[in-house]
């Protein structure tokens, strides 16, 4: 069900993409049949696909729906017509081979793109441990800004772990305040859970873990996949950021990338979450 979904997706944007360049402006309720057929209009040669997409387009109605789930021929078919298409499309358009794009043309940092090509060339030579830490640093550089953004204690997740902080000192605090025991204790006792309660709030590291532990969140509010970020951590080493006199300053744990396995798999998987999850923190709002 989701090739079908997937494929028609990416027929959907290929055409709203392509059409820009050919001065059509795509009003929002236009669906693909109108879509293919403005481009055809522009690009004769392209005529030639529309039954094909406006087929598979059908099928895309009928799973959303109405749960019916096209045969493995058909969906055979429609991948090899979507990518004909659009590669017939990107050709005739752009005057461009598709395979020459790379999600890494999107990324508007240039430090971040600079890392990512890296992270590519790494793969086509087979180091995939530097792929990976290239991929790390990329994804780093490029999200940087948002989190510059996004964390601290003006922002929604510092506002979070300042409330978790309260929270806990808040709840040691009424543990204090009962029990079975002499005053004196008592009263040393509240003396330390109201001190606990107000370092634990100003703890900047306690913060820093929590914010740690809610940025997937607040990355998934700006389109970015929290299982795919999950996965990208778990095969890529932990890098540092911060700002110093001469720019934004990166820092890699050397000792967790040589502990990584380093696969081909794992590179070409971070590579490709950090393009496209720094497009999405460059270019969406929440």
């Amino acid at each position: 069900m989701r090739v079908v979904l997937t494929l028609d997706h990416a027929v959907e944007l290929t055409a709203t993409t392509l059409l820009e360049p050919l001065d059509i402006h795509v009003p929002q309720h236009w669906y693909i049949p109108k879509m293919l057929e403005a481009l055809a209009g522009k690009v004769p040669s392209l005529a030639p696909h529309r039954a094909g997409m406006e087929r598979l387009h059908g099928h895309r109605d009928h799973v959303q729906h109405q749960g019916i789930v096209p045969s493995p021929e058909d969906i055979r078919l429609f991948m090899a017509q979507a990518d004909s298409f659009i590669r017939d499309a990107v050709a005739e358009v752009l005057k461009r081979d598709l395979d020459e794009f790379s999600p890494i043309e999107l990324v508007s940092d240039e430090a971040a793109k600079a890392r990512l090509q890296s992270a590519r060339e790494a793969i086509a030579a087979g180091d995939y441990r530097t792929a990976l830490r290239d991929a790390a640093v990329g994804f780093a550089l490029g999200s940087f800004i948002w989190r510059s953004q996004n964390r601290g204690p003006s922002s929604r997740s510092g506002y979070l772990a300042r409330r978790v902080a309260d929270a806990i000192g808040g709840a040691a605090s009424a543990a204090a305040g009962g029990g079975p025991f002499a005053m004196p204790d008592r009263d040393r006792l509240s003396q330390f859970a109201q001190q606990f309660g107000t370092n634990l709030a100003l703890s900047g590291a306690f913060a820093h873990a929590l914010q740690d532990l809610l940025e997937p969140v607040e990355m998934a509010r700006f389109g970015v996949d929290v299982q795919q970020y999950s996965k990208f951590h778990a095969a890529t080493p932990y890098v540092g950021t911060g700002w110093t006199q001469k720019g934004v300053e990166v820092w890699v744990d050397e000792d967790e990338l040589a502990r990584l396995p380093a696969t081909e798999a794992d590179a070409l998987a971070a590579l490709d979450f950090a393009c496209w999850a720094v497009v999405q923190l460059e270019g969406k709002e929440p």
